[in-house]
């Protein structure tokens, strides 16, 4: 449990698909789905390059682009700690290694079986939500604008 969360937080958290070639050392490496801030990922490759087998990871990644701990296998959209911890979906995985309560987070999930909230992808954990709630100012226009052409239909019957 405690080495999931060891970068955390980290200012992003990248899927990358790790392609193996021909050679030992030139192995590819795909970005697939970034959370949290844009980080370069130049220094993906070099890292990764030396795997002998193709597999998805979900990699912390800090603000210089340098790998951040340990990288997490990817199944199928789901990361398997061990340890007597519930499976996460990737987004949730990115979420706690987004977040500075990551060591929180994760003992919940063992213990209660509480997910964590999932990251959004390209964003932060927290910013899948609205601020301004249901009905900010684009919103209570386009209601009032329907129902003032719902009124203006129903008045010429």
């Amino acid at each position: 449990m405690q080495k999931f969360c060891d970068a955390a937080p980290a200012p992003a958290v990248i899927r990358v698909r790790v392609s193996v070639g021909d050679k030992v050392g030139s192995a590819s490496v795909d970005v697939e789905q970034r959370y949290g801030a844009e980080v370069p990922t130049s220094q993906l490759q070099p890292r990764f390059a030396t795997l002998t087998e193709g597999e998805t990871l979900l990699v912390s990644v800090a603000k210089d682009g340098a790998v951040l701990g340990t990288a997490w296998p990817v199944f199928r959209n789901v990361v398997s700690l061990e340890n007597g911890i519930p499976d996460m979906s990737e987004a949730e995985a990115a979420a706690l290694l987004l977040s500075p309560s990551c060591k929180e987070g994760l003992r919940t999930l063992k213990s209660n079986g509480v997910h964590p909230v999932p990251a959004s992808s390209g964003g932060c954990a927290h910013c899948h939500t609205s601020p301004a709630g249901l009905f900010d100012a684009g919103g209570a226009a386009l209601v009032l604008a329907a129902a003032l052409a719902t009124a203006s239909i129903l008045r010429r019957r």
